[in-house]
């Protein structure tokens, strides 16, 4: 099975995604992941890379936050994903790869992922609409989480996803707001499950991928290592602060990880 990534070409980046890769390798996964970028040029990685500034042109209004979908797009476009595929975030590494599951798509849960947090993109005035329009009465909000599994899933779902999104205010729940309506769109055609795929830094049960992206607090954060500047200081490292504080086994795994050469 394939996993997709996308990312951007800053130092921000570059650090979660050399960690990402660096995990796949530790499982003998490197042949399995595709990182693209909406730039022309990517960092030298070894693995496959992909650009879809061509269909980033198209959805010009588009929000950044729904680029890993773009990417999907150009890269099912291109034969590069078969029929079953996963997309993940670039702060996440892998510790196990995803199970073959029989629904098609199955998503990791996050319980900040309510629509109440949702409300600036206008999600639940949609999801009446849908609702009225289809006749269904109820609908389980799905709690997005950042890892997602695909089975024999068509290539218009994903362009319904980029048309809901580029229709709401740009925010960055955009992506999981427009995927919530959608799955209401493909009931009764498309199987959706949640999983438990993602464990975080504070957990001591490891998942399939361990997700850092609301750190450790108080002590880690990785929006505090933005530019290069921070990054290259020795004493703000973003391994090195972690290296001070292994207090889990999530993070000790990230920590086995980052020292792989």
């Amino acid at each position: 099975m394939k996993y997709l990534v996308s990312i951007e070409n800053t130092p921000y980046y570059k650090w979660q995604i050399d960690l990402l890769v660096k995990s796949f390798q530790n499982k003998n996964l490197l042949d399995d992941l595709i990182v693209a970028s909406v730039d022309e040029v990517i960092y030298d990685l070894p693995c496959q890379t992909i650009s879809y500034s061509g269909i980033s042109k198209i959805y010009a209004n588009a929000s950044p936050h729904l680029n890993r979908l773009l990417a999907v797009i150009e890269a099912l476009k291109k034969g590069l994903l078969e029929s079953r595929f996963a997309v993940i975030e670039p702060d996440m590494i892998v510790v196990e790869p995803l199970p073959a599951v029989e629904e098609n798509v199955s998503f990791s849960t996050d319980l900040l992922s309510t629509p109440e947090n949702f409300a600036e993109t206008n999600v639940s005035e949609h999801i009446d609409k849908v609702k009225e329009r289809r006749k269904i009465k109820e609908y389980k909000w799905p709690y997005l989480g950042g890892v997602m599994q695909f089975k024999d899933v068509p290539i218009d779902f994903f362009q319904r996803v980029i048309d809901w999104g580029v229709s709401m205010p740009n925010s960055r729940y955009t992506e999981k707001a427009a995927l919530t309506i959608t799955f209401l769109e493909y009931v009764g055609k498309i199987a959706f499950k949640s999983r438990d795929y993602e464990s975080t830094l504070l957990d001591h049960n490891l998942k399939n991928f361990i997700h850092y992206s609301r750190g450790m607090p108080p002590v880690f954060n990785k929006r505090n290592f933005l530019s290069q500047d921070v990054i290259m200081a020795s004493s703000t490292n973003p391994i090195d602060v972690l290296r001070e504080y292994n207090a889990t086994p999530a993070v000790d795994y990230m920590l086995k990880i980052s020292d792989i050469k």
